[in-house]
């Protein structure tokens, strides 16, 4: 086995080359029912999203996600145990978030998957957005080279 030292003083470090599972929730036969991993080889955290474990589906309105994203204040900031000259971070307060889309666990942390899943409403609503306005161009540009050519043809008579 190849070693693995820590990089820096006070870190935790750990390998697992064959993923890592935290479990939050287990049915009544031990099964995980809940939880993040970051799969073998892997380097970002995967939540469940199981169709079979969601239950409650109701369609967004993407254009309320949107108008709600105009309005959530989004900054620049540094937390404030962090030094000055750190690298900002940007986003919103959990607090607008929460206020904005869901009432949350708590009203300080902004969860991943909350956060996903506005993107992927917000992101379909601009395609939809994008959609319409496109067809809305093919349109005016026909109307345009009708009046275009109306026009000429009363000017050459």
């Amino acid at each position: 086995m190849t070693n693995f030292n820590s990089a820096a003083a006070n870190e935790f470090a750990a390998r697992a080359t064959g993923g890592v599972r935290f479990i939050t929730q287990l049915d009544g036969s031990g099964n995980p029912t809940a939880g993040v991993q970051v799969a073998t080889g892997g380097n970002s955290w995967s939540a469940l999203s199981d169709r079979d474990a969601k239950k409650g589906f109701r369609p967004v309105d993407g254009e309320q996600v949107l108008d709600k994203l105009a309005r959530m204040p989004v900054t620049c900031w540094q937390y404030r145990w962090q030094p000055d000259d750190a690298v900002p971070l940007i986003g919103p307060v959990a607090q607008d978030f929460v206020g904005a889309f869901y009432p949350g666990e708590d009203d300080k942390r902004i969860s991943t998957q909350q956060a996903d899943g506005v993107h992927f409403a917000a992101i379909k609503a601009l395609e939809q957005r994008t959609r319409d306005l496109r067809e809305e161009n093919a349109r005016l540009k026909t109307e345009l080279a009708d009046l275009k050519q109306a026009v000429e043809g009363m000017l050459n008579k």
